[in-house]
Parts: structure tokens; sequence; C-alpha cells
């Protein structure tokens, strides 16, 4: 399909707080419209330090004690379809027919999917906010399993419309890389067709030559990128964040964002960032790479 000229990012490097794995599908839409996507992977997962509390919910989940299991992210289903492996069954087994499933948006729920799991609920807005407009109130009991980073909004939420909830740290956001060890998903290859790979030292020198868009790709991403920034963007950067609560973030950090995407998909992103920036003149140096 032909893309409008407002829609085209021929030329603009792009760069991806992500690792190269979890960049390949916005990188993909980011290529189709002449962009040349990066990856800067700031933040990695891994397995709770304590599995004992996940382990106990996620047998009584199986046991048919949960009214709704709530997923707020990709990761989440990641995590919970090792903990299945490690047990020797499959997350779906561990979802009984009587227990419905929520998902924060369309990635979460396509990630169930994947993993044989029903979907009930697909929040619209692809936040806490989203979820609890959506979710029925309560009484029952609820799983809701969590990066150790997670804010407690939604579990306030919840429990302040009559839902007893068993939140649980599912995994831990760590700097990259995560130890081999304990890394999620630790058999993971990027496929040929990920986003090269910066380091920070490579990322400040293409910034130094023109980084064009920034994706802020999760509140802890915005944090890390702070950090590597020494609270000095290079001139002409674009931030772009994901969604509304790491825009949210990025503000609480003096971020200047240029936009925030609409839905935290590959289409939504690359929108944003055709959004957010003016596409260069064709030059030899639009196609440095680091």
């Amino acid at each position: 399909m032909q893309l409008p000229d407002s829609q085209r990012l021929n030329g603009l490097r792009v760069v991806l707080l992500r690792t190269p794995g979890r960049s390949v599908d916005f990188g993909r839409e980011l290529a189709r419209r002449g962009a040349l996507p990066l990856c800067l992977p700031l933040i990695d997962f891994e397995r709770p330090d304590d599995p004992a509390p996940l382990e106990r919910a996620l047998e009584r989940l199986a046991a048919g004690g949960y009214d709704w299991l709530v997923v707020t992210s990709a990761t989440t289903v990641t995590a919970l379809e090792g903990w299945a492996l490690r047990t020797g069954s499959t997350l779906a087994g561990a979802v009984p027919a009587g227990t419905r499933t929520a998902a924060v948006g369309e990635a979460t729920a396509a990630a169930l999917s994947r993993a044989g799991v029903p979907v009930a609920l697909t929040a619209r807005n692809s936040s806490a906010q989203g979820l609890l407009a959506e979710l029925p109130p309560g009484p029952g009991a609820l799983l809701l399993p969590q990066a150790s980073l997670a804010d407690d909004a939604l579990d306030a939420g919840l429990t302040g419309r009559a839902w007893r909830v068993d939140r649980v740290e599912a995994y831990r956001t760590v700097n990259y890389p995560a130890d081999p060890a304990l890394r999620l998903a630790a058999a993971e290859t990027p496929p040929p067709s990920a986003p090269a790979v910066l380091d920070a030292a490579g990322y400040r020198q293409l910034a130094a030559a023109g980084v064009h868009a920034v994706v802020l790709t999760s509140p802890s991403t915005a944090r890390r990128f702070s950090t590597l920034l020494n609270g000095t963007p290079p001139a002409g950067l674009a931030a772009v964040a994901i969604g509304p609560s790491t825009a949210a973030e990025a503000a609480r950090l003096g971020l200047r964002l240029a936009a925030t995407a609409d839905a935290p998909t590959p289409r939504g992103v690359a929108d944003a960032v055709a959004g957010a920036v003016s596409p260069p003149p064709p030059s030899p140096t639009n196609g440095v790479t680091p």
C-alpha cells in the first residue's frame, strides 16, 4: 500500500529503546516507511528473586481460585509461560475455563492468544485507567501478576471496586543485559530482520551525527534514557512515548516529548514518529549506520 507523504520517514534514524527481539515488528513498520530503525537496549527482565508467591498464586489459579486473571504486558505472558514450562505444563492449562482473562491492550492480548489463553476483555485504552474503566466491579478474586517496578494504581483501583486482589511479582526489570541464568526467554534469538543494536557509546556517536527520533518504550526505559542523556538531549531529537504511562514518566523526568503514540503498536508508534518529525532532504549522511 502506498503511504501518503505525511507518513513517510525516508532516511530518518529512529532508535527503539528495546532489545532486538522485541523491536522486530516496530522496526519492520518503520523500515516499510523508509526509516532506518536501530535499537538501544536499556532494560531486560529476570525471574523473581523469590518465585514462591508467584508459584502459589498460579497453583491457586489452576485450581479455579480466581474469577479474573489480569495481564498488563506481553512480558508478563512470557514470565507466566516460563513458570508453566518449568512445571511441565502450559499457561493455557493453568487458566481454567471458569476464569476470565483481561489484557491491557492488543499486544498483550495477542501474546495471550499465542499462548492458547482465551481473552475475554481487551482494554481499548492500553493503560491501568483503561482496564479499570472496562473491568466489571467486584466482589470476587482477581490475580494480578506484574513487574517488580509496576506502580500501585491498578491494584488500588481494583481494590477500591470491591475486588480481592492478589498482586504478585511475575518478573524483575533490570538493567540490560540480564543475568543469563535468570533472564526471561533466555533461548530467544533475534531474527536476521531485527534492527541493528547500539550500545551507549554507539548511541552517543550516532546522536552527534543526528538521531532524528527515539521511541521511549516504557517508564523504565524513560528513566534509564534520561540517565544516559545526563539531562542534555541532543539537538534536534524528537522523543516519542509509546503510551500515556511512559509519557507521564517522561514529563516527570523533564524529558520533552514530540509525540505520544495513540496505540502501543507498530503502526501507532510509526504514525507518532511521522507526526513528530519532518523528514530531512536526502543526503549521503542519511544512511550512516553504527
